[in-house]
């Protein structure tokens, strides 16, 4: 009897075919490497069985741009999703052999990694030794490894535009031991043809029957999280200032009250038929974003880590603010996109006009030279917000609305002011001396 379960941390995922008799294979990921949310799978074990064993490779080529074969048993997991050096990870197809040092009533094996891309996935056949000596040929004879029990194939990909996250596979007997093994040999296959298709393995786990008081990684032993959320927990967020553990009071103290009365009301400031708001948003700080300051991806905020730093008095909260717009707006979906300036000139209004007025971040002077109602950011925002008091206050809602929805269309301007945007931006622009 083959058992399959498929458990998922926010998206469903399909596992591969368990090939030995009462096997149960359990697929969980998520998308921020949270140990504590793998939908009743356990986190990596510190002593377990394959914490005292050896891992060695039969045949292929480990990447020396990875971590080495101690970071498959020791009990530590990466703090961040792309880390190379905490991961172990090969140069094409290879067989890892773990040597458990002694005749072992396996019970449970897991294996657990994690990449925002397809490094992430998993694809691999495990097998079981239980010989002094396991046959180390690799020859094939009816379709089986010689010498080898094969106990499970695992393959959790999915044809999906993003298949990164933190994976966790769980391969057991559903209640009955899987073998008696003193060898385990894993053919890793990579997930696809490309150059960087090898997944990063963070960590193998090997659970025996005599294992009965198991450790377990905690994500605060490795990362620095700090969770919380809004409306009666209709909104949750994570700070991850792992890169920047100096901001942790600022993080808690500053950006998560903001965030947790910004969110709610940014949605309901831009609303839409049948609009249904992200409710799981992430906010990373990073040190590798070069000279970005901030940007949104889907449910993720990512802050740059020394810019935050140098701007703590002055626009770090407010650049979160323009980002959870980013995050409302959800737009992308139909057959019309707006054009960016527009996406961002509304992200910068609800920041400049709406959470932080007093400012006046978003005043046009002569500094800004020869404006247009479309040089995005802050002079669109300057330019949607004369609109709305000129002619129209829900035209942003309006204009949202369509762009959300994939119809926007420069008629709308028409329609809500009985000008085109051309004529509003000529008439914007004369009125700015009088300001």
């Amino acid at each position: 009897m083959k058992i399959i379960q498929f458990l998922c941390a926010g998206i469903l995922l399909a596992a591969g075919m368990g090939r030995a008799e009462d096997v149960r294979i359990r697929v969980a990921r998520n998308r921020d490497g949270n140990l504590e949310q793998l939908r009743g799978l356990p986190a990596p074990a510190k002593n377990d069985a394959a914490s005292r064993g050896v891992f060695s490779l039969i045949k292929g080529s480990r990447d020396e741009n990875g971590g080495d074969f101690a970071v498959l048993n020791d009990g530590k997991m990466p703090s961040k999703e792309d880390d190379p050096r905490r991961n172990f990870f090969l140069r094409g197809e290879g067989y890892l052999l773990l040597d458990l040092k002694e005749m072992t009533d396996v019970t449970r094996i897991a294996t657990f990694s994690w990449h925002p891309a397809e490094r992430a996935q998993q694809v691999y056949t495990v097998y079981g030794s239980d010989q002094e000596t396991p046959d180390r040929s690799l020859a094939e004879k009816d379709g089986a490894l010689a010498g080898w029990k094969t106990i499970a194939q695992v393959d959790t990909r999915k044809q999906e535009q993003n298949r990164g996250g933190f994976y966790a596979v769980s391969v057991d007997g559903d209640g009955k031991p899987l073998g008696r093994y003193r060898y385990l040999l894993f053919k890793i296959s990579p997930t696809g043809n490309g150059l960087f298709n090898h997944t990063f393995y963070s960590e193998i786990d090997v659970v025996s029957a005599k294992d009965t008081q198991l450790a377990f990684v905690r994500s605060d032993e490795t990362r620095k999280l700090y969770r919380f959320s809004a409306e009666n927990n209709t909104y949750r967020f994570v700070i991850d200032y792992t890169a920047a553990p100096e901001l942790e009071a600022w993080s808690k103290q500053k950006l998560a009250p903001v965030v947790i009365e910004w969110y709610p009301k940014l949605v309901s400031l831009l609303p839409s038929e049948g609009f249904r708001p992200l409710r799981d948003i992430r906010i990373r700080l990073k040190d590798d974003m070069g000279g970005t300051p901030a940007y949104a991806a889907g449910n993720e905020i990512c802050l740059n880590h020394p810019w935050i730093v140098s701007e703590l008095r002055r626009e770090a909260v407010g650049s979160v603010v323009h980002e959870m717009t980013h995050v409302v707006q959800s737009y992308g979906r139909g057959p019309k996109r707006a054009p960016g300036w527009l996406v961002e000139g509304i992200a910068d209004y609800t920041r400049w006009f709406l959470y932080e007025p007093q400012t006046r971040g978003a005043r046009i002077t002569k500094r800004h030279g020869n404006v247009r109602y479309n040089n995005s950011y802050r002079v669109t925002a300057n330019f949607l917000d004369w609109c709305q008091r000129t002619y129209d206050k829900d035209l942003v809602k309006k204009l949202n609305a369509a762009a959300r929805m994939g119809q926007y269309d420069e008629e709308i301007w028409k329609q809500a002011t009985g000008k085109t945007v051309q004529e509003l931006g000529e008439e914007w622009k004369n009125a700015l001396p009088d300001r």
